[in-house]
Formats: structure tokens, sequence, C-alpha cells
């Protein structure tokens, strides 16, 4: 029953998330308004920021069993976010300087909602799925999500053509947090799992207490070392922040939206049961080696400055974001003991996405100063190609701590 239910919520949320995708839809909306290439920085970190928020869970108590209704509580609020995001959007004429400053506010209480409901997911994931699982659930997720995201992706440029601008996207973000919300309802059908959210002995913030619980996972090599490859994963994902705003630059005519829409979620559908199985048959380890090889790909393509470029560098990074959730659990349940993997999915998100947000800001300004696409472009395949070599080292540590008891702080 579970997996149905988490099946139809992924499927529900993929319909949404074209409405409301932060390097399409939020940056064409604010690129319209007049933001420009610092709408990218401003944007990460009014959704990268909260991310700070997913500590929460760890040191304030959360009761055993409460971890399912936690979630859907965040994300309901996520979703009307998004409708008053939507109704405020459509006065966003009115006083544009300090509008654009109360949607930006509007948008970061969004998604601290949002932050605080993904590390429960995740969390969720690690104890719904058996070890075996992960890979064919990733894969049959791709293909799900896709055909949502397509049926999302052919609403956004309809609900566009709809009105004017800013009234077109008005309707488009109070329709994305309507869909949202209907997903996050239907968690109300599944089973609750056993917690996995560490408590503190006290309901109020322990921080010096709760924290100092790191220090064990932390002071492993092989963590240390997932953690570093996270956040090369991470920059490696950089590029896909500006290719709409690079490929708008670069050719004659401003993309179209229909495809820009499309095109990731369908290359997704193809690319996710591929790598899902890549999973299971060949490990977390070999996965993320062949998908780094891909975004390398995309990376020199942005490069090349050839027209049609944009095709396969939006498809490959399509699948990005589920493939870095699905990485993360999967490599977490590999590598870390069962009762310190909500320790290190928690370390592991808040740096990847702090660290992604901080490197954006800096690339944003280098774009803007100089029209350094090209530094940051290579600055990410640097990245991504030292994937390579820590993924051996890291199998390497990872055996020797797994033949003895390693002592931590």
């Amino acid at each position: 029953m579970n997996m149905v239910v988490l099946y139809a919520f992924n499927f529900l949320w993929s319909v949404g998330n074209p409405l409301i995708n932060v390097n399409t839809a939020l940056i064409s909306y604010f690129s319209m308004a007049g933001m420009g290439v610092w709408a990218v920085s401003a944007l990460q970190w009014c959704v990268n920021l909260p991310v700070l928020l997913q500590a929460l869970p760890r040191i304030v108590r959360i009761p055993a069993g409460n971890d399912r209704r936690l979630m859907i509580g965040t994300y309901v609020f996520m979703g009307v976010g998004f409708i008053i995001f939507g109704i405020l959007v459509a006065f966003s004429r009115l006083q544009i300087a300090l509008m654009a400053q109360v949607l930006l506010l509007v948008l970061f209480i969004t998604f601290s909602f949002y932050q605080v409901g993904n590390i429960l997911y995740l969390n969720m994931l690690t104890r719904a799925l058996p070890g075996n699982a992960l890979g064919r659930y990733y894969a049959v997720l791709g293909v799900l999500m896709s055909a949502g995201a397509v049926i999302g992706g052919a609403l956004a440029p309809w609900l566009l053509g709809m009105a004017g601008f800013p009234a077109n996207f008005s309707m488009l973000f109070i329709v994305a947090g309507c869909v949202f919300i209907a997903a996050t309802l239907t968690l109300l059908l599944s089973r609750e799992m056993p917690s996995g959210t560490p408590e503190t002995a006290q309901a109020a913030w322990r921080p010096g207490e709760s924290l100092r619980g790191l220090c064990g996972p932390l002071g492993r090599k092989s963590t240390q070392l997932l953690l570093a490859l996270t956040l090369l994963i991470h920059v490696g994902g950089i590029p896909f922040n500006f290719a709409l705003v690079y490929y708008n630059h670069l050719l004659p005519a401003p993309l179209s939206a229909t495809w820009v829409f499309l095109v990731p979620y369908l290359a997704q559908s193809l690319l996710m049961p591929a790598l899902g199985a890549s999973m299971n048959k060949l490990g977390s380890a070999r996965t993320v080696a062949v998908y780094a090889l891909l975004l390398l790909v995309a990376v020199g393509l942005l490069l090349s400055g050839l027209s049609w470029g944009w095709i396969p560098v939006f498809s490959i990074f399509g699948a990005y974001a589920m493939f870095l959730n699905m990485i993360k659990v999967g490599m977490v349940r590999e590598i870390v003991r069962p009762g310190e993997v909500f320790d290190v999915l928690l370390v592991s998100n808040i740096l990847g996405v702090s660290f992604a947000a901080a490197m954006t800001t800096l690339f944003s300004w280098m774009i803007t100063v100089w029209n350094a696409y090209a530094l940051v472009f290579i600055v990410s395949g640097v990245a991504l190609a030292a994937i390579l070599p820590l993924l051996r080292v890291l199998h390497k540590w990872h055996k020797k701590e797994a033949s003895y008891e390693i002592v931590t702080c």
C-alpha cells in the first residue's frame, strides 16, 4: 500500500513541478519582471537557504510516529505558500521594487516548508523500501513522474497563453499550489512508518546535546568522503541554473517555452529507468560515475555553443534532481550505519545545497561582471571529473572501515 501511495503522490507532484520549476518557470517570471541574471542568484538563496531548517527534526523532539503527519503538514503549507505567491504576482506591477522583495520573502517561507518536508521524505524512503528495491522504485518513478511532468509541461504554456503578463504567471503558480496540496493529501492513505528521526530528551531546543550526536558518523573517513562527493555532485549540477539564460542570449530567438518545459521531463522518462536499473545491477557508485560522465558531456555541449546543444543539455540535466535524491538515499544506505542514516542525510543535504547556493551566487556575479559563462561551465566540469577518482577512494575506505570498529569522538 505504501508503494502505491508513494507512486500516486510523486505522480501528482510531478504535474505541479513544471509549473513552479526554479530553472524554467520562476526564472522566466523574474527575468520578464526585469531581474535578469541576478534572478538566478536570488532564487537559489530563496530556494536553498531554508535547507538549514532541515536540522529542526534533529534538534527539536518529534514524538515517535509523527514523521508522516509533520511531512504532510509542511507540504500542505508549501502548497498554500505557492497560492499566496501566485496571488501576489497578479499585483506585481504595482511598486515593482517592493513587490519583488515581498515575492522573494514569500518564496523563502514557502521553500522553508518544502525543505523540512523533503528531509522527512528522504528519511522515510530509507525505511520504506527494501535494500534491493530502491533502483526499481526510482526506475518506475522516473516513468511516472515524467508522464506527470509532460502533463504539467503541456499545461504550463497553455496557462501562460491564457492572459498577458503577469496574470498568466499568477494563474500558473496558483494552479501549482493546488496540485501540490492534492498530491500531499494522498499521503493520508499511507501506513505510518517506524520513526527514524533522532529524539532528544526534552521537547525544548537542546542544540548542544543534539548536535553532539553528529560527532560519531562525521568522524568516519567514509562519511567525510561521502559528503565531499555530495558537494561535487551539487557543483556539477549548477550549469543547469544558467542554461536557459545562456541559450536565450546565445540564440537569435528565445527558446520555445513549450519545449523548455517538455524536453527535460521527456528525457527523464528514458534516463531514470536506465539509471534505476544501473543502481540495482551495478550499485550506487558505478551509477554515479555513469551519470557524472553524462553531465560532463552536457557541460561540453554548453562550452561548444552549438545552437542545437540545448536539447541534449536539457535532456541530461532533466533527470538531475531525481537522480540526486536516488543517489543520496542509495549511497547513505550502503555506506552509513542504520542508526546514523538520518544524521548523514541531514548534513549531506545542508552542506550540498548551501554550498551550491553560495557557488551559484559567485557564478552569477562572474557572469554579470565578465560574462564568464565558459569559466562557470569549466569549474563545474572539473568538479564532475573529480567525482570518478573520489569514488575509488570512498570504496576503499568503506571496505577498510567495515573490517574494524573506528574510535570516534
